[in-house]
């Protein structure tokens, strides 16, 4: 019993004595440097790792800027921490002061905290060249029973990390908050705001926190698509309030600095209409980014094809291993502000209806052909030709007459014409058709058949022979022949034949 009324009597000393040194400043001076530090929470409960919280204020009255070593003498009992520094080194202008977070915790000792419940002093030692200032902290280790009648500020530690720095606005990246509750205060309500310095984003989140608990919030950052590319900085803001009205916690998470990085993405959608022999392909091209856009956009095509092919607005026409193409080289707008897209609009018409006409066209052409033509054929030859004295003496003349339709031509009159300085053999031919009349002109000699009839298809040959007067030398020119006849409707028809080129059948 006496046993234990001499420990709580040595934990009341040792706890009046941190209530002395929490309320009172301590301050510490060496030539152009003094430092001070006042408590904010120096509990450190037992067993659990937490911090005592102290401000620490660092006073420059040098005409030049100080870099200045916060450590303790005590490391291999306590962790001392710093915010904000760099490995707990921080920069002081010439004649100015500074005031930072000062965190105190317990070292491990094989794996736990094992110091026991009572007071600490350790040294701290603030030193920038050849000045040195050795202030004593007192720490105070509780029970957590102790607690339950106490009331705590909010101490907490945020950071902020962001996954990447480079950012695409079209996709969402991750921003983790890191939240560190340091005393057995209940946080019900922590607000977070997310921000920057250019104003790319505003977003904004609740949460809370257990006595001692750590949590990691993240945010899944929602950047408008069309966000120019731009350098900005990221600003996490945590606050809440605690029973004296003030926000926490006064260290914020660092400034994160990021770029909005540019990005260009050419969408193409093509549309095909067809039509009978026509075909229509209109392609809509715009640039889905953030920056502008020269874009190349082809469409293949094949020599005979480009002759029917129209393209609005005119195309370039290129080839390319073999290949052709039209091509459209574009300036592309990014999306502006407003969401509005640089389009634009190419349309490839291939058209094969005038091909179609033309041969619709030549169609009815051979159609006519057949229908107007006429039905008989006449041909005109010659063949034993005799010579006397190098010039032609006499010849046999065939006429070839043909029905080349389906029905009958009738009453059809032949006139072949002769040169006056011959003359026709009375001898002719057995089985050939012998003139109706032979009539003698002033330059030539008519000989006249009449045929009642020509059969489908029938073919009949007409020859006669002739002799020259005189022997013609090189030869005479021998006219077409004639074939008339009357059609049902009274049309006369008349049909000629070939003329020939004696002086050529001479020499061949």
């Amino acid at each position: 019993m006496l046993s234990s009324s001499k420990t709580i009597k040595k934990f009341m000393n040792s706890f009046i004595i941190f209530l002395i040194a929490a309320v009172l400043l301590h301050t510490a001076s060496a030539s152009d440097l003094s430092a001070s530090y006042k408590a904010i929470s120096g509990d450190v409960v037992q067993g659990t790792g937490s911090y005592a919280t102290f401000t620490l204020t660092i006073d420059n009255s040098a005409n030049a800027k100080k870099t200045v070593n916060i450590r303790t003498l005590d490391s291999l009992d306590w962790n001392v921490v710093v915010e904000p520094s760099l490995s707990n080194r921080v920069d002081i202008n010439a004649n100015s002061e500074g005031s930072f977070l000062l965190r105190v915790s317990e070292v491990k000792r094989s794996g736990v905290y094992a110091k026991n419940l009572g007071t600490y002093k350790l040294s701290l030692i603030v030193e920038s060249g050849d000045d040195k200032i050795t202030i004593p902290v007192y720490v105070n280790v509780i029970s957590r029973d102790s607690l339950i009648t106490r009331s705590y500020q909010p101490d907490i530690i945020a950071k902020d990390e962001l996954l990447t720095t480079k950012i695409d606005p079209r996709e969402k990246p991750n921003l983790k908050v890191s939240l560190q509750n340091m005393n057995l205060r209940n946080i019900t309500r922590i607000d977070i705001t997310v921000t920057s310095q250019k104003n790319s984003i505003y977003q904004t989140g609740t949460t809370s926190l257990g006595p001692l608990e750590s949590k990691v919030v993240d945010f899944s950052l929602n950047f408008n698509p069309d966000e120019a590319p731009k350098t900005d900085i990221l600003m996490v803001r945590v606050e809440t309030k605690g029973d004296d009205d003030q926000i926490y916690p006064k260290a914020q998470p660092e400034p994160i600095p990021f770029e909005i990085v540019e990005y260009s993405t050419v969408i193409r959608d093509t549309k095909v209409d067809d039509y009978f022999m026509k075909k229509e392909t209109t392609i809509t091209v715009y640039d889905d980014g953030n920056v502008n856009k020269d874009a190349q956009v082809k469409v293949e095509t094949g020599l005979f094809e480009r002759l029917f092919t129209t393209t609005t607005p005119k195309a370039d026409f290129v080839s390319e291993d073999g290949q052709h193409f039209f091509v459209w080289n574009l300036e592309l707008k990014a999306r502006d502000s407003s969401g509005k897209l640089d389009t634009r609009v190419l349309v490839v018409t291939n058209n094969y209806r005038p091909l179609f006409v033309i041969f619709l066209a030549l169609v009815a052409m051979v159609i006519f052909y057949y229908i107007f033509r006429s039905p008989v054929l006449v041909r005109k030859d010659v063949s034993k030709i005799l010579t006397k004295e190098g010039g032609i003496a006499g010849l046999k003349i065939i006429i070839h007459l043909k029905n080349r339709s389906n029905r009958t031509v009738e009453n059809l009159k032949v006139v072949d014409r002769i040169p006056s300085i011959t003359e026709v053999e009375k001898d002719f031919e057995a089985g050939t058709l012998k003139p109706s009349s032979i009539t003698k002109g002033r330059t030539s000699i008519s000989v006249n058949w009449e045929i009642a009839s020509l059969e489908p298809f029938e073919e009949r040959m007409i020859t006669y022979h002739i002799r020259s007067k005189l022997s013609v030398l090189g030869g005479f020119d021998l006219k077409h022949a004639v074939v008339k006849y009357i059609k049902k409707n009274g049309q006369e028809v008349i049909i000629t034949s070939n003329n020939i080129d004696l002086s050529q059948k001479i020499f061949e």
